[in-house]
């Protein structure tokens, strides 16, 4: 018996390119060249100036993104 896992079905994408980060009045922008069949980008970021600095993650579906 094969069970197909859901890793099997995952399709890989190339990573974006022209990736651009701004930083203004406490935002954060980040911009880049869509990729053709993605549906969302992640995007982590770690505050450094905190006690025990961490990773958050934040989904965009388009370019670009502003946190």
């Amino acid at each position: 018996m094969y069970v197909k896992s859901t890793l099997d079905m995952v399709e890989t994408l190339d990573t974006p390119t022209e990736v651009a980060v701004g930083a203004a009045n406490r935002r954060l922008t980040v911009a880049w060249r869509e990729m053709p069949g993605a549906t969302s980008y992640t995007i982590a970021v770690r505050p450094k100036n905190e006690l025990v600095p961490a990773w958050r993650e934040y989904t965009a579906t388009s370019s670009p993104y502003t946190i």
